[in-house]
């Protein structure tokens, strides 16, 4: 593997701790996971009615995953 290519796989490891480390904090300050959060602003966005299915559209997760976001929204508190 050349140079170029280690100083490429470093970066994005930092760029992947750093996302975690952000997930963490969030999580800890609001007690919603990333994908939470970018689901209900998109929902908080969209004038239209959102479906699992536009959402999932929207936000670029499968229609499973949004699936098993808004049923642990949906058992918060």
């Amino acid at each position: 593997m050349s140079t170029y290519e280690d100083r490429i796989l470093r970066a994005m490891r930092r760029m992947t701790r750093a996302i975690d480390l952000h997930s963490r904090r969030l999580a800890a300050q609001v007690g919603l996971t990333v994908p939470q959060l970018v689901c209900l602003r998109a929902i908080r966005a969209d004038d239209r009615e959102v479906t699992p299915s536009r959402l999932a559209d929207e936000v670029h997760l499968s229609r499973a995953t949004i699936t098993g976001i808004l049923d642990r929204l949906s058992k918060r508190d």
